[in-house]
C-alpha cells in the first residue's frame, strides 16, 4: 500500500503532485507503511481528509462521537477507525508548585474555578463572561481564572474582544487571565480549583476533562456528546447556549465545601494501562499480527 502526504496545493482542491513516501512507523518488530491518520486541523480540505483515509491501514480516533462524525464524513473509511480514549499522564502531585507559589506568582488568593483553554472561538468563552455577569447582577461573587493561548488566527481581534466584554461587565476581578502558562502550573492549578469549566463547543477528546478526572476534580461541562461520553454522571452540565444554566452551576459548585489540594486518584494507572492496551490493539489489527 502506498502511502501519501499533503501539500499546500491539496487546500486549494487541486491535484496533489508526486511526493516523497511519509516514513513507515516502527512499534517494536511491527512496521506499519501508512499506520495512522492523526486529526485534521483547520486547513486541511475535505478532498484531503478523504485521500488520507482511505490510504491508511488504519484511524485512530479520540472518542465514538469522533468516529461518529468520520462515518457521516466518509462512509467508507469508517471500518478502519479505532477509538482510543487517551489518558494524560499527570507528573507526580510533589512535585507542582503549591498553592502559595500559585498566588504569588500569579496575583490572586481564595477560591477559583478554572478554564484551562486556548482562546478559539469554538471553545466559547463567551458564555462564561455572560454567566459571571449574571452571577454578578444577583450579587454571587466568584473567580473564574483562565489561561491558555490567546490567539485565535481566524479572528485576530477575538482575544480582545473577549477583554473588553469583561472591562464592559466590571468582572476584571471575577474574570482572571493568566497567559500561556507552564504546564506543572496548569496541573498546580488544575488540584487547588473549585472545579473545572470547559464550555467547548466541539471536542476530540478533552485534555482537561482526563486531568480533571484524574484529580477528582468537578467538572461543569457543556452537554456535547463527547463531553458525556469523557465524563458520564460524574460532571454538572449546561447547553452551550444557556449562561443562566452555566451561572446556576457555578453558584451550586461555588457553596460547596472544596477539597483543599487534591490527589491523584488510585484508578489513574489502571486508566493509562486501559489505553495502552487500546493503543496495542489498534496496532496488532492494523498489522495482522500480534505484539508480544
Amino acid at each position: 500500500m502506498t502511502t501519501q502526504t499533503l501539500d499546500l496545493a491539496a487546500r486549494n482542491e487541486r491535484p496533489m503532485p508526486p511526493q516523497s513516501a511519509v516514513p513507515a512507523l516502527r512499534i517494536g518488530r511491527h512496521t506499519l507503511g501508512s499506520p495512522v491518520v492523526l486529526a485534521p486541523m483547520a486547513g486541511i480540505t475535505n478532498r484531503a481528509f478523504r485521500r488520507l483515509c482511505r490510504g491508511c491501514e488504519g484511524i485512530l480516533v479520540s472518542s465514538a462521537d469522533a468516529r461518529r462524525d468520520l462515518a457521516a464524513f466518509d462512509a467508507a473509511s469508517a471500518d478502519r477507525a479505532h477509538v482510543l480514549h487517551f489518558v494524560p499522564v499527570v507528573p507526580p502531585p510533589e512535585t507542582l508548585p503549591g498553592r502559595a507559589e500559585l498566588e504569588a506568582r500569579f496575583g490572586f488568593s481564595g477560591p477559583y474555578l478554572y478554564l484551562p483553554n486556548q482562546f478559539w472561538r469554538h471553545k466559547n468563552h463567551p458564555i462564561v463572561i455572560e454567566a459571571l455577569a449574571i452571577l454578578k447582577q444577583q450579587g454571587v461573587n466568584v473567580v473564574v481564572v483562565a489561561s491558555g493561548s490567546a490567539e485565535e488566527p481566524r479572528k485576530t481581534d477575538y482575544f480582545s474582544g473577549l477583554m473588553r466584554d469583561v472591562a464592559a461587565g466590571g468582572l476584571e476581578d471575577n474574570f482572571r487571565y493568566l497567559g500561556l502558562i507552564p504546564l506543572p502550573h496548569v496541573y498546580a492549578l488544575l488540584r487547588s480549583s473549585i472545579a473545572l469549566i470547559n464550555p467547548s463547543r466541539f471536542e476530540g477528546w478533552s485534555t482537561t476533562v482526563e486531568e480533571a478526572k484524574s484529580f477528582g476534580v468537578p467538572m461543569i461541562l457543556s452537554d456535547i456528546p463527547v463531553h458525556r461520553e469523557q465524563a458520564g454522571a460524574s460532571a454538572r452540565y449546561f447547553d452551550v447556549e444557556d449562561a443562566r444554566g452555566l451561572a446556576g452551576h457555578i453558584a451550586a459548585v461555588s457553596k460547596e465545601k472544596p477539597a483543599a489540594v487534591r490527589d491523584l486518584l488510585p484508578d489513574l494507572d489502571d486508566r493509562v494501562a486501559s489505553f495502552a492496551a487500546d493503543f496495542v490493539a489498534a496496532v496488532e489489527k492494523c498489522d495482522g499480527r500480534r505484539i508480544r
